[in-house]
């Protein structure tokens, strides 16, 4: 026995009726027919379906709904619903991916949520708190007591899957309509969320239990150095392989598109992945590099691939002088893959000009005492 919330769009359609005939409800693989569909709700919006004992497939399925209606008699397009076992809250299986947290006046404030792995989570299983400017997370994802309480990203069993982009806001409908979305039962509205404080803030994900899954701060700070204002631009996260609390994990939304990405890949995103295909351990893409936030190779990314855990790396780009423009990491200690990003942001946190620029990278094995000296050449333009 399955119980299935019916969320309708925002747009076009009536209600649900209260009760549909088993035969416009199939699940696959097998096609199995309920017995009996009861509704839950007088709205018609939750719904109770009854199928025979022993029948639950081991992996995922599907629930096709086909020849329903709305109250008015329109005949609905055939929707299909993917569901499965949902597994338990992790670090990493949910992260936070976009924040927009300064909209222009009347926009809304949203927080976006990335699903990774291959299977189901349960968003009752979650929560979302935030705390405002200047507040130290100790790790643990638990406020002081003068900080709001996170939030349940859902009160009813609801599932989202792998590379699903949940949007939390506190009036979805307005989001739908501002950003001209589709319906999708990937939005999560969160009256009781709290504002997002213009001057920067934390955001953090935690299990039902207080645990932290993520976390991620926000600020003007945070944001392209050529920006002269923030105000309508969300923060996007560049890496999903790399920590949410980490301020340089973070970059303006390119100005093509529309200075944010609510519901679909963020546009200065670095995806994920192992290593590649390369002679030697240092590798940066793309040679030449332009950070015009403009969403075309705005972004520097080094990687290093030593394919052996433990290595401590220092890495600083340099003029052809030799002079330091910005450390990079200084004694961090690796895995076999590990990738950083440079905006052209200099030490002195000013843009650097246009020009060739040297990263070296120097990686030492504390137990093997294997050592690697590299260098690689990259060009800075501003078209």
């Amino acid at each position: 026995m399955w119980r299935i919330r019916l969320a309708g769009g925002y747009r076009g359609h009536e209600p649900v009726p209260g009760m549909l005939d088993t035969k416009s409800v199939m699940l696959m693989p097998g096609g199995f027919i309920p017995d009996s569909i009861v509704c839950c709700e007088p709205t018609g919006e939750s719904v109770m379906l009854n199928f025979p004992a022993g029948i639950l497939p081991a992996g995922g399925f599907i629930l096709v709904f086909s020849e329903i209606s709305d109250c008015a008699g329109n005949l609905l397009e055939e929707r299909q619903i993917n569901l499965g076992m949902p597994g338990r809250p992790e670090e990493g299986l949910m992260l936070i991916n976009e924040v927009m947290y300064d909209p222009w006046e009347g926009d809304p404030e949203f927080i976006e949520l990335l699903v990774r792995g291959s299977g189901y989570l349960d968003l009752a299983d979650y929560a979302i708190g935030l705390a405002g400017a200047g507040i130290q997370d100790s790790g643990t994802g638990i406020y002081p007591d003068d900080q709001a309480e996170p939030v349940p990203l859902s009160y009813d069993s609801r599932l989202a899957g792998s590379g699903d982009y949940l949007l939390v806001s506190q009036n979805i409908p307005h989001l739908a309509d501002h950003y001209r979305l589709e319906p999708s039962g990937r939005w999560i509205q969160a009256p009781d969320l709290g504002v997002l404080p213009n001057s920067g803030g934390l955001i953090c994900l935690t299990d039902r239990a207080g645990n932290t899954i993520d976390r991620a701060p926000y600020g003007d700070d945070m944001h392209a150095e050529l920006l002269g204002d923030t105000k309508g631009v969300s923060l996007e996260r560049i890496s999903p392989d790399r920590p949410g609390s980490a301020p340089e994990n973070w970059h303006s939304a390119a100005s093509i598109e529309g200075y944010s990405t609510p519901g679909r890949p963020n546009s200065q995103s670095i995806p994920p992945g192992g290593p590649g295909s390369n002679d030697g351990r240092l590798v940066v893409e793309p040679r030449v590099f332009s950070p015009d936030n403009d969403g075309y190779q705005d972004l520097l990314e080094i990687r290093v691939e030593t394919g052996i855990q433990g290595y401590a790396l220092h890495i600083r780009i340099t003029d052809t002088n030799g002079i330091p423009v910005r450390y990079v990491a200084d004694n961090h200690l690796a895995g076999p893959f590990i990738s950083y990003t440079w905006d052209g942001e200099g030490d002195d946190g000013r843009m650097s000009a246009e020009g060739i620029y040297v990263v070296h990278l120097e990686a030492w094995h504390p137990v093997s005492g294997d050592r690697i000296t590299e260098r690689a050449a990259v060009g800075l333009i501003y078209p």
